[in-house]
């Protein structure tokens, strides 16, 4: 994916972290049961468990009210977005236009303003504090707002901005690119594999597939065979 779409995913996925915030973790990846289980928990070629292994969650203890983990994700990103978009603004982003100033002829201030000049300068200063395409350093300063900001960027829309240097569109998608990573990770929208080290029948080499909330699954990467199995939780 480039950088665009992936601080599109951050912004839309971003309300699932705060929902995942009083949430009870989902189970470890990689399971704790191991290969030995999924093997001895596989029955003939159907696929199909003979009984549920569990993870080790189901202890009967109370889950913690906040994931700090979730915190700790979503402050990570967020200052990063923000620290990003402020470097990106200050080396950009053209200084806003300010409302003429009062008439005041002096020797160090010899300028008069018409009434056609102040207006036309209030109209520019007006459009500037309202432009939504412009990157402020005090007030909405979230990974969302960030994300959009930043995507504005990436895909040339018009602002009071310079176009994005390599570098800087670099920067951009090497930060976008670790955020979704972590963010799948956190709330298992991507399915992961893993070697475990042991080998099929065949002597092909088996991996172990999961990390997105659906069961484990052992495969094979010479005959592709898959065992699944399921897992439970009290």
């Amino acid at each position: 994916m480039d950088a665009a779409t992936h601080l599109r995913t951050i912004a839309r996925t971003w309300p699932r972290l705060t929902d995942a915030l009083d949430q009870a973790p989902a189970p470890a990846w990689p399971p704790h049961m191991g290969v030995a289980a999924l093997l001895t928990d596989h029955q003939g070629d159907d696929g199909v468990p003979e009984r549920g292994a569990r993870d080790g969650s189901g202890t009967g203890e109370c889950p913690t009210p906040i994931r700090l983990e979730i915190v700790d994700l979503m402050t990570h990103v967020e200052t990063r977005l923000v620290a990003l978009a402020d470097a990106i603004a200050d080396a950009n982003q053209r200084t806003a236009v300010q409302p003429a100033a009062a008439n005041r002829r002096t020797l160090h201030a010899p300028r008069v303003w018409t009434a056609a000049d102040r207006h036309r300068r209030d109209r520019l200063a007006a459009a500037d504090a309202t432009d939504p395409q412009r990157w402020r350093y005090t007030g909405q300063r979230t990974a969302t707002y960030a994300a959009l900001w930043l995507c504005a960027r990436v895909e040339g829309i018009r602002g009071p901005q310079t176009p994005l240097t390599d570098h800087q569109r670099h920067l951009i998608d090497r930060t976008a690119t670790a955020a979704v990573d972590r963010i799948e990770r956190a709330l298992q929208l991507a399915r992961l594999a893993r070697a475990t080290g042991e080998t099929c029948a065949c002597g092909g080499e088996l991996l172990i597939e999961g990390g997105d909330g659906q069961p484990p699954t052992l495969r094979c990467g010479r005959c592709e065979r898959s065992i699944t199995a399921a897992l439970t939780a009290a």
